[in-house]
Order: structure tokens, then sequence, then C-alpha cells
């Protein structure tokens, strides 16, 4: 259920604002501050850390998706059951239905 019109709790993010204040206030601004670190996170990787490695393959590349596939066998296929939900609406126990 989505929220009501002119909701505005999802356009509040107060530890992304925190982190923005906080880039700021110690490289003059927040681009600054993303540079920096960018900086850190490249001189890591190319030191060896596996994390900023794949932190910065994530961010170029993207995450890979992980792939499912099901199979079965001629003994032992894949068996598909359909689930069916009926709401019904109750009768009253003056109907006699039950």
């Amino acid at each position: 259920m989505p929220a009501p019109k002119g909701n505005q709790n999802a356009r509040r993010k107060p530890w992304a604002d925190a982190l923005k204040r906080a880039l700021a206030r110690s490289k003059g601004s927040v681009d600054n501050g993303l540079n920096y670190l960018a900086d850190q996170v490249l001189t890591d990787a190319i030191n060896g850390d596996k994390q900023a490695q794949q932190e910065i393959f994530n961010r170029v590349d993207g995450k890979y998706h992980q792939s499912v596939e099901l199979s079965g066998d001629e003994e032992n296929p894949i068996a598909v059951t359909e689930v069916v939900r009926r709401i019904v609406k109750a009768e009253s126990e003056d109907s006699g239905d039950i």
C-alpha cells in the first residue's frame, strides 16, 4: 500500500544529511569530501584491499544478478502446484448455511 499523497516521510534521510554535512565540514564541500573518499578507496584497492576492489567493481560494473535455474529429471520432475485463495462472505448463523 503506497503512502498517502503528499507524504514527505520518504524524503527525510537524516543519516545521509548528516554525512553530507560532515563531508562539507571536513573538506569544504560535499563534492570535495566525496572526491577525497574516492581517492582513499582507490588507493586501498591498488594496495590490495579486496573490499575496496569489490566496491569499485560494484560501482563501475554494477552488482551481478544471481541466476537460479530449476530443472528436474524424468524420475523426479519439478511439481508445479497451484494455490487458489478464495474469499467468501460469511453467512450469519441464523441462515443455516455452514
